[in-house]
C-alpha cells in the first residue's frame, strides 16, 4: 500500500514567514495548506488509508 507525501503536495506554511512559528491548529494556516489544489482529495485518501 502506497502512502501520499504530503510533504510534496501541499502548501508549506513554513515558507511564509508569517505562519512560520504557528501550528496545524492555527486556522490561517490550516486554511493555506487546504487551499492547495487537491489537498482536500489527498486528506481524504489518506483518511482512508488509516481505516
Amino acid at each position: 500500500m502506497r502512502v501520499p507525501n504530503g510533504g510534496e503536495a501541499l502548501h508549506n506554511p513554513a515558507d511564509d514567514p508569517a505562519m512560520r512559528y504557528r501550528t496545524g491548529l492555527d486556522p490561517d494556516v490550516y486554511a493555506h495548506v487546504l487551499a492547495t489544489p487537491g489537498a482536500r482529495e489527498l486528506v481524504d485518501r489518506t483518511d482512508r488509508l488509516g481505516r
